[in-house]
């Protein structure tokens, strides 16, 4: 059986947290804004939870501000927290930036 759990994702990035893995590597959370249009016109504003590692998390969390556009190619991976329920997450494979207008 073949499974694809691939995202694109284009949003406004929010809530930048670098941290680090158990053995020193570096990896970013953030949450991304995006909008999804509705029928009845108005746009449904939802907040997917990113995670990205290595040198990709080092230059995201350089050049990346809160509120700045960023478009994503991600793996969508599950876990379980703490409070033993399932959630999913948004692994980053590549990453693009889209200039610098701040998204309100």
């Amino acid at each position: 059986m073949i499974a694809v759990s691939k995202a694109t994702l284009l949003g406004a990035c929010y809530s930048m947290e670098m941290k680090q893995t158990k053995t020193g590597k570096p990896f970013l959370k953030f949450v991304l804004r995006v909008w999804r249009e509705q029928r009845e016109g108005k746009d449904k504003v939802c907040f997917l939870p990113i995670v990205a590692y290595a040198q990709s998390a080092e230059i995201l969390y350089k050049y990346l501000e809160d509120g700045k556009l960023v478009y994503l190619d991600c793996q969508i991976d599950t876990y379980r927290d703490d409070s033993n329920i399932d959630r999913f997450q948004f692994i980053v494979e590549k990453f693009s930036f889209l200039g610098n207008k701040e998204v309100a």
